[in-house]
């Protein structure tokens, strides 16, 4: 007489040693370029009356959504939240190239959402040293074009992002 055998699948989550996964997913940077406006004012020089501009910053919010991919290392556990180091890049939507570096949180075992947050790097457009954006300084802009530079700066950034890589299984 065939006896019936019951076969049992088992998941066994491995501890200990570094895990390195891949992630990609939205980011929100504080690293924004810079918009300028003037608005010209009459000033009395000498007894003639001049067209000088002030300058002033648009107001476009702290913030610029940004879409990338992250690195991330977190040490093996068992466990279904693990912290995380990270580090990646990213684009913003006006595809400016940002650097980022911090810590997270995956969350989950076999899909995994990564919650990360630290520091951002890359170039941003900013107001010349030599001007003032408060509108307290008259200038001759001839044009209305405002002197702009682009520097190296950092910010910070917030993301959520979904791990590519699946767990391995063995036979």
């Amino acid at each position: 007489n065939p006896v019936a055998i019951d076969k049992y699948k088992y998941n066994i989550w491995v501890k200990g040693g570094l895990k390195i996964d891949i992630s990609g997913g939205v980011f929100l940077t504080s690293l924004v370029n810079n918009e300028y406006f003037t608005k010209d004012k009459i000033v009395n020089e000498g007894g003639v009356d001049v067209t000088k501009q002030q300058i002033f910053r648009k107001e476009k919010g702290n913030f610029e959504f940004g879409f990338g991919s992250a690195i991330n290392i977190s040490l093996r556990s068992a466990s279904w939240i693990n912290p995380t180091l990270n580090a990646g890049a990213l684009f913003t939507v006006n595809q400016q190239f940002q650097i980022i570096t911090g810590l997270g949180a995956i969350l989950g075992k076999e899909e995994r959402i990564i919650f990360s947050g630290g520091l951002t790097m890359g170039r941003v457009t900013k107001i010349s040293e030599a001007y003032k954006e408060d509108g307290s300084v008259t200038y001759d802009l001839g044009d209305g074009v405002v002197p702009t530079d682009s520097v190296f700066d950092f910010g910070f950034y917030f993301g959520i992002t979904y791990n590519f890589s699946k767990n391995k299984t063995q036979k």
